[in-house]
This record gives C-alpha cells, structure tokens and sequence, in this order.
C-alpha cells in the first residue's frame, strides 16, 4: 500500500512540474486579490516590474524579485546561504591556494556571495557565470516586454494581471498559444531601457574584489578562460530544465574544461539538499562522495565522456 501511495504522490509531483513549474503563462502576484492567492499560491509568481522602481532594492529583495525571471526554462531563483552544504564541501576539498572556481548558472550571484568571502586568499579566481546578466525592458500599454539584448528577441512580457514566458518546450501545451502571441512583439531601440540581474550585494564585492570575473555563458559552449580546479552546478543541469541528452552533453563540456584532478559538484536542493562530488583523473570523472543519494543526474555522468 506505501508503494502505491510513494507512486502517486510521484505522479503528481510530476504533473506539478510540468504543468505548473514550466507552465509559459503565470499569475502576477500583485494583480490578485489575497484570497486568490490563498487558494492557488503556486501559480503566482512575484512582480518583476519592481526591478524598475527608483528605490534601492537591498540584496534579498532583489533575489526575491529576479526570482520569478525565466530565461529559456531555467529560473532565476535563489537565496542567501541556499549552497550551504555545497559550500561546506568545497572548503573541505579545495585545499591550497590560487584556485579557480567556476560557478555554472550562478543567478544573480546572491548564493555566491558567502562562499566567495569564507574562500578568500585561497582564490585565484572566481568565475562566476550564467547565460545573461542584462536585458533590455520596453513599456508599452503597461506591458513590460523583457528582450534578449544580442537577439532582440522577446523572452517575457508582464501585465497587471499575467506574465508570460517563451517556453521552448512541447507546442502540445495548449497555454503556449497565448504566450506566443503575447510575446509578438518588436523590439525598439529607441524604448528599451536596459537593466542588470545582478544583485546588489556581488555587484559591492565584486568591485572590492578583483579575483571575482562575471562572465556570460552559455554552459554549453566552449570554454575561453582558464581550466577550473572546480567546477560547482547547482539547480540548473537537471531533468526540469533540459533533456537527457542535453544534459549529457553539458557534462561532457565540464569534462572537457576541469582541469585534471580537479572535482565537479553536482547540486540540487529544490526539496532536499542532494549533491554528487566527482573527481577527474586519467581523463575520467569518478565519483568521490554524495549525500541522500547523490544529484538527481549522477547516474548519467557514467554515460557521459569515455568511460
């Protein structure tokens, strides 16, 4: 009977996250009354025309707004101290000094921010990363159009009452059809105002701290800068966000740019803190230690690479 119950309560955990998590259309928060809230909170997402006010957003603030952005499928969340136990470890294993650190799919930098500092003289550099930094806003009949600055291509639009999202994902979602025409919009140099996702707070240390580098990148390019004595992945290569397939070829890139004896730390703490900490020698990446069964994509890091 426990197995059948543990069965649908997965089924229905998946129907959340794919209906819901990835729906293209969700509700403005501030555009719904209390009791609309109440009854279907996770529908809502916070309001992200707030990153336009005047008034000085402090750090968390900040990340709770930039939290409800969704570039591609990937959202922006996080929050302060969410990479603890990830953290913990990276201190234990990386000893010595001049390390290189390369943070994939960093967000606005708010969960970074602690380990940088409790790392200090052991960095060479820190390479903190995501695959856009700044876009471009355009207000027109109080919509707020969210473009892709190189693109120009519309990725969210939000009104009073909804924000809309390009989802990349199935045509089969039949919510897709309004946040395609939603999203039909073009862009207009002459009415975009661009603004930076970075939060506050790495912005100040960064500008004390010249061993930090924010970089835009898209995890799976090709790597530029130098080889990472670690690379850290955290709640942005999973099976919500990307294909199998995709998903081993971002690993097959990490492979490529660790340096050898170097350690990847797959993270994922959306329900429960999950990590897989790997170590490359002989070209290979092998598994050094996980915690509650390790990252939800451990499994395909033995099918990835030459092994």
């Amino acid at each position: 009977m426990a197995g059948i119950n543990n069965k649908i309560n997965s089924f229905f955990k998946l129907i959340v996250t794919k209906v819901i998590f990835n729906s293209p259309v969700r509700l403005t928060r501030s555009g719904w009354g209390k009791v609309m809230r109440n009854m279907i909170g996770s529908l809502f997402v916070v309001d992200v025309r707030k990153l336009l006010s005047e008034q000085t957003l402090e750090g968390k603030e900040f990340t709770k707004i930039v939290s409800a952005v969704r570039i591609g499928r990937a959202w922006r969340y996080t929050e302060q101290s969410r990479h603890s136990e990830a953290d913990e470890i990276i201190q234990e294993v990386l000893t010595g000094d001049n390390k290189i650190i390369l943070d994939v799919g960093a967000s606005d930098g708010q969960a970074s921010v602690e380990l940088i500092n409790k790392l200090k003289n052991r960095l060479k550099i820190y390479y903190l990363t995501d695959i856009c930094f700044d876009v471009d806003i355009m207000v027109k009949k109080n919509k707020f159009y969210f473009f892709y600055p190189d693109s120009k291509k519309c990725f969210m639009v939000i009104s009073n009452r909804f924000t809309f999202y390009r989802d990349p994902g199935s045509f089969l979602n039949p919510l897709k059809i309004f946040s395609m025409f939603a999203l039909c919009q073009k862009y207009d140099e002459k009415k975009t105002r661009r603004i930076n996702l970075l939060n506050p707070d790495i912005v100040k240390l960064s500008e004390d701290n010249n061993k930090i580098r924010i970089i835009e990148w898209d995890l799976f390019d090709k790597w530029e800068e130098h080889s990472p004595d670690l690379i850290k992945v955290a709640n942005v290569l999973n099976r919500a966000y990307f294909k199998k397939k995709d998903i081993k070829k971002g690993l097959n890139n990490f492979m490529r740019i660790l340096k050898e004896g170097g350690f990847l730390l797959l993270h994922d703490n959306k329900h429960e803190s999950k990590w897989s900490l790997f170590e490359k020698k002989n070209s290979v990446l092998y598994l050094r230690k996980n915690r509650n069964g390790g990252s939800e994509i451990e499994k395909l890091v033995y099918e990835s690479g030459d092994r």
